[in-house]
């Protein structure tokens, strides 16, 4: 008898694949699916967290709920910035370091260049580049973003576009430097698009030396929020626009390969969190959609422009210094990078109670996959019966009532189960395919209630 094996993944988007559930023909045939009796998970851990009790504000409830889906993966500077601005009075003190980051290679296609405060990523296209945000000033483009791309071999003069994430001046400056330099549109969400413009006052100082106070911008409508697509130089670009932190913020996504692998990186494009209530609940609003795209896109890892806020900054130092342990620090995977996501939604809840304490938005709660798996052949050799015993938990505990479905990859059917009180469920399959080396994986969708959302995941196993 196989002897079962114990796998845990916490949240991600799985693939859809079938799995095929069979009577059994005659003979020594498995004749219907069942439950490997051997399997046995291993005791639930405690919980690390414990649930806010009754009459708990909602504002501390979801703070509670940011640190409790940080666990001990986002524990540090994660969930501290994540919250900043909902926790504290003023900016964070990491936005007074000053000191420079030369342009440094994080793929083969992707590079991080500018202040440890705020800075610009350069993404090599086919003829060319873009740049997501141009720098605080002038000088710096002139100063870090020029001689680090001919520092990389990449022709300042290729510009093809760019596209500040929003319209504050730290995120836009330098992209008039570039384009007065090299031409090329900038994108810009439509309800920023003023402050680039020759009416924003702020333009004459900071422009200052060039021939003109303003930046040609092409508009991307503010008020679409599903994902759009930019083209530039042939390379799509997904940009999702997530008003808040302006009334123009794009988040999005950007390519980054490494050999022939193309891996994604979502952006969230404005930190601070807003000081009215509207701009608040669309800032909410954009992070519940953020989140939503890194899952539909399954996203590899996060990116931002003020490096310090999602451990960026960390990455492109462990890049710079060589102690990487020979992996990429950015790929950190799409569980990982929906629980950064999932704290960040609730940091953006409690932003909404801080200024309206009576509002009621439910919690987002991660959750974990645990599965134990086993492949029995039957007397005959003809079918397999494939199972396991999964618990789904979140971070106070074990999630009852959700419901479980097992996928043999390559093949067709599912078989599902619910959890149990203990969060724990069970069902089997029967197949007349070999099952050797093939991946059972287990998901759980999600689900829901007016207080609760908890958060799909899943596991996988490959079966001996």
């Amino acid at each position: 008898m196989p002897h079962p094996s114990i796998h845990r993944l916490a949240p991600a988007a799985l693939a859809a694949a079938t799995l095929l559930a069979a009577c059994g023909g005659g003979g020594s045939d498995f004749a219907t699916p069942f439950v490997d009796s051997a399997l046995v998970l291993p005791t639930a851990a405690a919980p690390r967290f414990t649930e806010p009790p009754a009459g708990t504000s909602e504002y501390q409830r979801h703070l509670d709920t940011a640190t409790a889906n940080a666990g001990t993966e986002f524990a540090g500077e994660q969930r501290r910035q994540w919250c900043y601005s909902v926790e504290n009075v003023g900016a964070p003190p990491e936005l007074q370091n000053t000191t420079v980051v030369p342009m440094t290679r994080l793929f083969d296609n992707l590079y991080y260049a500018g202040r440890r405060w705020v800075g610009v990523y350069v993404l090599k296209t086919a003829n060319g580049y873009f740049l997501l945000d141009g720098q605080n000033t002038l000088a710096d483009a002139r100063e870090i973003t020029v001689p680090g791309l001919v520092a990389m071999g990449i022709d300042p003069a290729s510009f093809k576009a760019g596209m500040p994430t929003h319209g504050h001046g730290d995120h836009y400056n330098g992209l008039k430097h570039m384009q007065d330099a090299y031409g090329g549109p900038v994108y810009i969400g439509s309800a920023d698009a003023a402050a680039l413009s020759a009416t924003n006052p702020r333009n004459t100082t900071a422009f200052a030396g060039s021939a003109t106070n303003f930046i040609t911008t092409t508009a991307l409508p503010t008020e679409v929020l599903t994902p759009q697509t930019i083209t530039v130089d042939g390379q799509a670009l997904t940009v999702l626009s997530t008003p808040g932190h302006t009334p123009g913020t794009v988040s999005g996504i950007l390519p980054a390969t490494i050999g022939d692998k193309t891996y994604k990186l979502v952006y969230w494009g404005g930190t601070g969190t807003p000081t009215t209530l509207p701009l608040a609940k669309q800032y909410l609003d954009g992070a519940e959609r953020t989140y939503q795209l890194a899952k539909a896109e399954n996203v590899d890892g996060t990116i931002h422009t003020h490096p310090f806020v999602d451990g960026s900054l960390a990455k492109v130092d462990a890049i710079r210094a060589g102690t990487a342990g020979g992996r990429n620090p950015f790929l950190i995977g799409n569980a990982s990078t929906l629980r950064s996501l999932s704290v960040l939604r609730e940091c953006s809840a409690a932003k909404v109670n801080a200024l309206d304490a009576t509002v009621v938005n439910p919690v987002w709660l991660t959750t974990t996959v645990e599965m134990v798996v086993s492949s029995l052949t039957s007397g005959s050799g003809d079918n397999h019966n494939v199972s396991a015993r999964v618990r789904i938990s979140d971070p106070y505990g074990p999630v009852a009532n959700a419901a479980v479905t097992l996928r043999l990859a390559g093949t067709t059917g599912t078989c599902t189960a619910t959890t149990d009180s203990t969060g724990v469920a069970a069902c089997g399959l029967l197949t007349y395919l070999p099952t050797k080396g093939k991946t059972l994986q287990a998901s759980f969708d999600g689900t829901s209630t007016a207080a609760k959302v908890w958060l799909g995941s899943g596991a996988s196993a490959v079966l001996n």
